[in-house]
């Protein structure tokens, strides 16, 4: 259960518990699973140095002790107090004593008499466990019902405070589900790492959560790596981090190790052009934001929408756009299946793609006999290699096809004109979902097609594995297409952006989903637009919408968008923007995610 949701503390009510020591007890030594610790009277003194030596709680101060002067600067909050050995007398707690009486300390400017930099704890079985400054503990919390939880914390200070009590002082780091992506009863982070953390804002540690808490509240010891944003993910440790999580905006953002320089992908002092693609781009679309300053200049490269007259729209107010009348699964289908011709036909192609993304170029009955197909023709390759090389083996294969032409009485290929995706997927068959796709395209349903003219005939569609084109002509098109970048594969998009239809989530929607909403067919193009991204990985991304998204069901929508992206190594910010700001010339307020990848310092480029 979220710490956000049911366990944030007022700091009022963790005074109350910090000052009932027997509550505290009571709370780290129930059925949580956390270890009980010896509680050892107090050995009292009359003496400074002998008290602090003590053990209390299974705890022995490590020294040396932190110089008062030392202590100051690295705890400045932090007040000194003058070591009374009165505290030290009584067997009964100086702070329950204080709550009797109605006193109720300051927990924040709780003074110390010393600090230190470890400490160590006796535990059952003869084991021994060492805490200092920066070690991360598991810390055992309740909420306002009562319901323990573990939490994770760094330790950023030890001391000892003039009633004898000793303390620690740490900053929250969240689990995914105790991020503002929690949705209740719902996991929408299961393609998340469970071993991923994320650290606290100082503005969510500092103000809205206790971080001061006595020893008996750790529960144990854990090891947490800090890495490079966007670096592989360790082994070996209880958890690893690499971003700041702040919950007033949603906003997950990249934090580097101390060392570690910030990579910067600006090599030149002229403007970065970063070309986009914009998706349900309507006549004009988020292309607006087009712009050219002395550090960037932004423009869009790419549009897609479904409409016809909207395409003719875009075209006419972008002639230099490469505009596509589609939609967006169909044109994510045709960029994956041309990527395999790139990678096929063309020299010194480096596409950073994962295998399990590139569908295979074949008849969509059976995929068997488009691999048997591709053996027989890598067969007669190889016997038609001769001591002259490839190109004796380009001809033989070429006029091979010739005579399978010649046979079938199909006129030869003239010219390729076009690339498109061809598919017997099921689509809507009336009202808004009109001829929109209803399930993915796959293997099995969907298939690559050419516009080629043949000879004395029309230029017409074909199948690419029916149409018989020569090997020859196909490599010179994806070439030629490959070069003009009017088609792109991964490395050519540096921005994504697009409001995908929101008719399955407005508020104006009477008859839209209010549970499972992800489920409606309607809202399945959050889905689409977010495997472009994973497929393209461009630098930058930009969504916009109703927001409405952050409404219904607990804002499942956005929560699960942003959590995609976070799987994804994406920084990620959500919130609500009035679009007459940025020259819509309507009054009305828009949800926007901007993303951005671990590796690409934006202020170097959009300052």
């Amino acid at each position: 259960m979220s710490r956000s949701e049911v366990s944030k503390r007022k700091p009022d009510d963790l005074i109350s518990c910090i000052c009932n020591i027997d509550a505290v007890t009571e709370l780290t030594n129930t059925n949580n699973g956390s270890r009980p610790r010896k509680r050892k009277s107090p050995e009292h003194s009359h003496g400074r140095s002998d008290a602090l030596s003590r053990e209390d709680d299974g705890s022995h101060w490590l020294f040396p002790e932190v110089q008062q002067d030392e202590a100051s600067k690295q705890w400045p909050n932090r007040t000194t107090a003058v070591w009374n050995a009165d505290a030290f007398q009584s067997g009964t707690s100086s702070r329950k004593r204080n709550r009797l009486a109605g006193e109720v300390p300051v927990f924040r400017s709780m003074p110390a008499v010393a600090h230190f930099s470890a400490v160590r704890f006796d535990e059952e079985d003869n084991e021994v466990m060492e805490l200092g400054l920066r070690d991360f503990v598991e810390v055992s919390y309740a909420d306002e019902s009562g319901q323990d939880h573990l939490g994770i914390m760094e330790i950023n200070e030890l001391f000892e405070d003039s009633q004898g009590d000793r303390w620690f002082v740490g900053h929250w780091f969240y689990r995914t589900g105790e991020t503002a992506l929690a949705v209740h009863n719902k996991d929408l982070w299961t393609n998340i790492s469970k071993q991923r953390i994320f650290r606290a804002s100082a503005y969510d540690n500092g103000r809205d959560y206790a971080t001061i808490y006595p020893f008996t509240a750790i529960h144990r010891k854990v090891t947490v790596k800090h890495i490079v944003p966007g670096s592989k993910p360790p082994t070996g440790v209880d958890y690893w981090w690499e971003q700041q999580h702040d919950r007033r905006f949603y906003t997950f953002v990249d934090e580097y190790p101390a060392g570690s320089a910030r990579q910067s992908q600006r090599t030149s002092p002229q403007p970065r052009t970063l070309r986009c693609a914009d998706f349900y781009a309507g006549c004009g679309g988020l292309s607006f934001i087009d712009r050219q300053t002395d550090k960037v200049n932004i423009t869009t490269k790419w549009a897609v929408d479904f409409c016809e007259s909207m395409t003719l729209s875009f075209r006419a107010n972008y002639p230099e756009t490469e505009v596509f009348k589609t939609g967006v699964d169909e044109w994510l289908r045709l960029c994956q299946l041309f990527t395999v011709l790139v990678l096929k036909h063309c020299d010194n192609v480096d596409v950073d793609v994962d295998e399990e993304q590139l569908p295979p170029v074949g008849p969509p009955d059976s995929p068997a006999k488009g691999k048997a197909a591709k053996g027989k023709a890598a067969a007669a390759k190889g016997k038609a290699a001769t001591a002259k090389g490839v190109a004796e083996a380009a001809a033989a294969s070429t006029d091979s096809q010739k005579g399978k032409r010649a046979s079938k009485g199909l006129p030869a290929v003239e010219s390729i004109n076009g690339l498109r995706v061809g598919d017997r997927a099921e689509r809507g068959k009336s009202g808004q979902s009109k001829g929109c796709l209803l399930e993915s395209l796959t293997a099995s349903n969907c298939w690559l097609e050419v516009l080629i003219k043949r000879r004395g005939q029309e230029a017409a569609w074909e199948r690419l594995h029916e149409a018989q084109v020569p090997d020859d002509l196909l490599a010179a098109f994806v070439q030629e297409t490959h070069q003009a970048k009017a088609i792109p594969i991964p490395g050519d998009i540096d921005v994504v952006m697009g409001g995908p239809p929101c008719q399955g989530v407005s508020g104006h929607n009477r008859h839209g989903a209010r549970i499972n909403i992800l489920e409606d067919s309607r809202n399945r193009q959050v889905t689409a637009f977010y495997n472009v991204v994973d497929f393209f990985k461009p630098g930058f991304v930009l969504m916009e919408n109703v927001v409405d998204i952050f409404k219904k069901e607990d804002g499942t929508y956005a929560k699960s968008a942003m959590a995609s992206l976070l799987a994804m190594r994406y920084q990620v910010r959500a919130g609500i923007i009035a679009a007459s700001g940025y020259g819509v010339p309507q009054i009305r307020n828009r949800s926007a995610q901007s993303l951005m990848c671990s590796f690409i310092c934006i202020t170097d480029m959009l300052t």
